[in-house]
């Protein structure tokens, strides 16, 4: 009589890849050359999978046996499952601030001790800037996320723009004279009378920004990111008392979403947000 104990050859357990924030869940490969071979896994917190590759997202240790089907003889071998997700550490966001009558604008900085990081800024209006650091002239409350590249996975911060105009010469969207010409509709300073407005807002294919000053005056009118970059330098010169000037915008060029029209009016500063749409 002859006896069939011959138990499975060829087995292979391997882990897919390291469980991280890229790759929660991973596989486990198993395989034998005997054939028609059945297959169980066992692991960490009573974990069992019926067959030859399984799914996992714990770490640890598994074993995977192997049954000859033939006579029922099993034979085993092990794999570890090793996990990356450490976020990163010692996050900070801060801010120079607050927004005043002098400080149009204030930078808000982000750190931490983990090296090969991105850093990304979501704003009060829930737009994104790229950087550990970042001009804004908006208040409220900016949150900072900071990625691990090696594992996908982040930690966050927050910092809250603080803004205080108490005191600074204000402006009205109300109708007022330069020179004796009506300019309803401008936003003017009601300490220079200076006035200025951007419009249509949004724009699609072209916007317009006029502006009028009571004295000649060294005037310049850029657009920038959100980042605080110039994007375009749309005037730069001696503006004559009393003349109202109109600026197109071709957005051709510049990408969708929220830009500033900015104007620099000798010592004075004014700025208006400027949606794009495409």
């Amino acid at each position: 009589m002859t006896r069939n104990v011959s138990v499975p050859v060829g087995l292979t357990a391997s882990p897919s890849d390291i469980i991280s924030c890229f790759t929660p869940v991973i596989d486990l490969q198993g395989g034998s050359t005997t054939p028609g071979a059945t297959f169980a896994w066992s692991g960490p917190g009573g974990y069992t999978a019926n067959t030859v590759d399984a799914e996992t997202d714990v770490p640890g240790n598994y074993t995977l046996t192997v049954t000859n089907p033939a006579n029922g003889c099993t034979a085993s071998t092990a794999t570890v499952v090793l996990a990356d997700t450490a976020t990163p550490a010692n996050v900070t966001a801060s801010n120079n601030g607050p927004l005043n009558c002098i400080n149009t604008s204030v930078t808000i900085s982000s750190s931490t001790t983990t090296p090969g990081v991105d850093f990304t800024w979501v704003t009060p209006g829930n737009t994104f800037i790229a950087g550990a650091t970042a001009v804004v002239t908006v208040p409220g409350t900016y949150t900072i996320q900071v990625t691990n590249n090696g594992n996908g996975c982040f930690s966050q911060a927050i910092t809250t723009v603080v803004q205080n105009t108490t005191g600074c010469p204000g402006t009205t969207a109300v109708a007022e004279l330069v020179n004796g010409r009506s300019i309803a509709g401008f936003a003017v300073d009601s300490l220079t009378g200076f006035a200025y407005k951007t419009y249509p807002n949004p724009a699609s294919t072209t916007a317009f920004i006029e502006f009028a000053s009571p004295v000649g005056c060294f005037v310049t009118v850029g657009i920038y990111n959100t980042s605080g970059g110039l994007e375009r330098l749309l005037f730069s010169s001696t503006a004559v008392a009393g003349q109202t000037y109109k600026l197109a915008l071709g957005v051709a060029g510049l990408s969708a979403g929220t830009h500033f029209c900015v104007i620099r009016n000798g010592g004075r500063l004014y700025s208006s947000k400027l949606i794009l749409v495409k």
